[in-house]
């Protein structure tokens, strides 16, 4: 997708610039599969630290979960689960019309992830501050939202992944 979408947060123009970053969409997957994290949440984590100076509390997690937590549940996650179902089946597909279908309601996936970090821009604004380098900032965001997630810390592969974003999400331009 355009990172210059019009109308689009300073949030989601961040997003979409880092996950087309290399190596963050393995990334991201891994944490999502691992540890039950909602990607967006992370980004937003990961904008907080690298872009803003901002601290992720529990406080401020917790907020930005009952802000999106049910349109994520009922929308993006239903979407997903609908457009993967669509890869492999259920007959008739797949076909070349259930492809077509299927690459529809991906565009409509973003677009309500869109959604979700437009709203959760709206929160970047009233978080503490923090100290430390951007990357420092961005891998301590994420780490909190990991942990949250998962009722754990990060393991070793989980601590590489966050690294890894915290590093596209710190890099300048």
């Amino acid at each position: 997708m355009d990172q210059d979408l019009p109308g689009a947060s300073d949030l989601a123009r961040f997003a979409l610039k880092v996950y087309a970053s290399e190596g963050v969409p393995p990334a991201c997957l891994l944490l999502q599969e691992r540890a039950g994290v909602d990607v967006n949440l992370l980004l937003f984590a990961a904008f907080a630290g690298a872009a803003r100076g901002a601290a992720v509390d529990a406080a401020a997690l917790a907020a930005a979960r009952a802000a999106v937590g049910a349109w994520h549940a009922e929308v993006v996650k239903a979407l997903r689960a609908v457009r993967q179902r669509l890869k492999a089946g259920p007959p008739p597909g797949p076909t070349p019309v259930t492809e077509a279908l299927r690459d529809k309601l991906k565009k409509v996936e973003i677009e309500s992830e869109l959604i979700e970090l437009d709203t959760l821009s709206a929160l970047a604004g009233g978080l503490p501050p923090a100290s430390g380098t951007p990357e420092a900032r961005a891998i301590a965001a994420m780490a909190a939202v990991v942990a949250a997630c998962a009722g754990r810390p990060p393991d070793d592969a989980e601590h590489g992944a966050i690294a890894l974003i915290a590093r596209r999400a710190a890099a300048p331009g």
